[in-house]
């Protein structure tokens, strides 16, 4: 029988031996999980890596869209021919980099057969992308453009305003004691861009109108350089954005409002909102016809105006057309009589400034392009020059 102390001894040890064992159990845990997070810490940022260049990709490819578009219509219009928007079917175009099923489609787009063509193969990820003509909407920079277009830009903010579903959003009171009407929100959104110093709309100072509540913002008189100054603008809050700069995120055509483009707006393009704001500029009688008592009436011409656009490849050829289509409305839906005077200035039946939206996801990572491209001029062979840039 071993002595006591001997016994003692190797219970010790015992303990000791279990003591390691637990600690350097914890400490490989702690090794094993650390290693595990950094592993996967470095595959989401090569996967980040990835979706963004996918991103980028996508962008490089509806510009290159964007040029054959230019090609395309130069040589349709030498024929005295409308060419086709293949920038509205960019998602079959980039997608067909990438997928034989979208391939295929693009064929029959263009009438083409596609059999023996390939694309870059599997790139990994999923991209979607969509082209947004910015001619389609709103343009707040004709503010800078003169009296007449600034007058024009005016009646056109009031119409887009104007419907009542709307009363709860300017009927309200700013810091300061300020009622943000519609007039004033009209006023303050020309105000921030034209060269003047004074109020659009009234003889006062534009200062005024910015020195009650938000003492540290001036007026800052020069063109908008981009969509997100908006909130610069007083009166222009999250609900604003929401009504009619994003009133739907997966959906940009929805916006009804820009910085960028000529200033013309795309009658076969635009957003039934905004061809409201056209025909109610354009009335020869907007009292009665934009009346809200008469605004079903309106908007049911702008939906069969609409049925038409999406039953024809090219709906309209010059703006001309289309408001004489308008005049003379069709069974059950009255037209609207509408001043041509000075249709060539402020309508279009062509786009020349959009917006490239594309998305990339890979695994858990996405990312988001904005960009906006100006195809005017020589910068149309390389895709366009761009105008804004946003990646999030």
């Amino acid at each position: 029988m071993r002595p006591a102390r001997e016994r003692e001894q190797r219970g010790v040890a015992l303990v000791l031996v279990l003591v390691t064992v637990a600690i350097m159990t914890v400490f490989a845990t702690d090794f094993i999980r650390s290693t595990q997070v950094r592993v996967l810490g470095t595959l989401n940022i090569r996967d980040e890596l990835r979706a963004e260049y996918l991103a980028r990709s996508t962008v490089n490819l509806s510009r290159l869209l964007l040029s054959v578009q230019g090609v395309v219509s130069r040589e349709m219009r030498r024929f005295h021919m409308r060419p086709p928007p293949l920038w509205q079917f960019a998602d079959y175009f980039v997608l067909s980099f990438n997928e034989p099923g979208a391939l295929e489609m693009v064929g029959s787009v263009i009438g083409a057969p596609m059999e023996g063509a390939k694309g870059f193969g599997g790139l990994g990820g999923s991209i979607q992308v969509s082209i947004v003509d910015e001619e389609s909407k709103i343009n707040l920079n004709e503010a800078v453009m003169g009296p007449e277009r600034q007058a024009m830009l005016g009646r056109m903010l009031t119409a887009l305003f104007s419907p009542p579903v709307y009363d709860e959003l300017f009927d309200r009171t700013e810091e300061g004691g300020d009622l943000m009407s519609r007039e004033r929100t009209v006023a303050a959104l020309i105000d921030w861009a034209d060269r003047d110093e004074t109020m659009f709309g009234s003889e006062g100072a534009e200062s005024n109108s910015y020195e009650i509540g938000r003492t540290s913002v001036t007026v800052k008189n020069a063109p908008y350089d981009d969509i997100d100054e908006l909130f610069m603008v007083k009166g222009i809050d999250d609900d604003f954005w929401a009504a009619f700069i994003d009133p739907e995120p997966e959906h940009p055509e929805a916006r009804t409002l820009t910085v960028w483009g000529s200033g013309k707006i795309n009658v076969n393009t635009a957003d039934p909102l905004v061809l409201f704001a056209v025909l109610c500029t354009f009335s020869q009688n907007p009292a009665r016809e934009c009346a809200p008592e008469n605004m079903d009436a309106v908007f049911n011409l702008i939906q069969y105006m609409m049925d038409v656009r999406s039953l024809l490849s090219v709906p309209f050829a010059n703006p001309s057309r289309f408001l004489q289509n308008v005049g003379r409305g069709v069974e059950g839906i009255p037209g609207m009589s509408l001043d041509q005077a000075g249709v060539g200035k402020f309508l279009t039946v062509d786009s020349q400034v959009f917006s490239i939206y594309a998305t990339a996801e890979v695994g858990k990572a996405r990312k988001r392009i904005w960009t906006v491209v100006d195809t005017r001029g020589m910068a149309a062979m390389g895709g366009g020059t761009i105008l804004y840039w946003k990646m999030d």
